[in-house]
C-alpha cells in the first residue's frame, strides 16, 4: 500500500447529502432567504460560507455568517446522523488498514462534525489525522489545508496519494505533487475528471492502489540501483 493515503470526505467516503441539504434548507428557511439556485448535491464540496454565498447571492457577511450559524446548530445536532457510507468503504478502510497504509482525512467540512460522522459510524480508529477547513489556525482553500496535514503528519508527497470526487480535489493535490484518484460515485462532475485517473467502485480503488506502491516501488528500486 501507498504509505500515506488521504480521504476527501463528502461525497468520497460517504454520502452526507440528505443531512447536509436538509440542514442548508433549514438554515435558509429560517432566515427567510430564497436561494438563487436548487439546492442539489452539486452544490457539496466547497467551504460553507462559499456554499451559502453561491446559494443566496449574498456578499453581506453578517446574512452568511447567521445562515451558517443556523446551519451548523441543525447539522451537529440533526443532519450528520443522516450521513450514510458508500458501498464497500467498510471493506476498503479495512484492507488499507492491514496492509500498513497511514490513512488520513483532509476535508473542506469543519473538524468537529467530521469527526462525529466518523465515530458514528465506527471508523474513528482507521485515521491517523482528520484535517476539517477549520483546524487551527483555520484554512481559506483545501490546498493550504493539504500543505498542513504534508507537514504536520510527515507525509512525502512522492509515497502519498489523495482520493476525492471533485476536479478541486485534484488541483489541490497537484499543487503538492501528490497522486490523485477521482472516485466516480461521488458529487464531482465525470466529465470534469476526464483523462484523470478515477475508479467506479471499492474493489477499482483498493486495486489501482496496490497497482500503484508496486510501480512506485520499481521506480524507487531502478533510481536506486542507477545511483549505485
Amino acid at each position: 500500500m501507498p504509505k500515506h493515503i488521504v480521504f476527501d470526505l463528502d461525497g468520497t467516503l460517504v454520502d452526507s447529502a440528505p443531512g447536509i441539504l436538509r440542514s442548508l434548507a433549514y438554515a435558509f428557511e429560517t432566515q427567510a432567504l430564497q436561494p438563487l439556485v436548487p439546492i442539489t448535491p452539486q452544490v457539496i464540496g466547497p467551504p460553507l460560507h462559499e456554499t451559502i454565498a453561491h446559494l443566496s447571492g449574498s456578499s453581506d457577511p453578517v446574512t452568511i455568517r447567521d445562515c451558517a450559524d443556523r446551519f451548523k446548530a441543525h447539522y451537529d445536532q440533526e443532519g450528520l446522523l443522516a450521513t450514510m457510507p458508500y458501498t464497500g468503504i467498510l471493506e476498503l478502510l479495512q484492507a488499507l488498514d492491514a496492509g500498513g497504509a497511514r490513512l488520513h482525512v483532509a476535508t473542506n467540512k469543519r473538524q468537529e462534525p467530521a469527526r462525529k460522522i466518523l465515530k458514528h459510524l465506527g471508523w474513528e480508529t482507521f485515521f491517523a489525522s482528520v484535517y476539517g477547513i477549520d483546524t487551527p489556525p483555520g484554512f481559506s482553500s483545501k490546498t493550504m489545508l493539504l500543505k498542513a496535514l504534508l507537514e504536520h503528519e510527515g507525509c512525502p508527497p512522492e509515497h502519498t496519494v489523495y482520493i476525492g470526487d471533485k476536479l478541486a480535489d485534484h488541483t489541490a493535490a497537484a499543487f503538492h505533487g501528490l497522486h490523485f484518484v477521482g472516485v466516480q460515485w461521488g458529487y464531482g462532475d465525470n466529465q470534469e475528471l476526464a483523462g484523470l485517473p478515477t475508479v467506479r467502485n471499492c474493489h477499482e480503488l483498493l486495486a489501482y492502489l496496490q497497482a500503484w506502491q508496486r510501480q512506485a516501488s520499481t521506480t524507487h528500486s531502478t533510481a536506486a540501483s542507477s545511483r549505485t
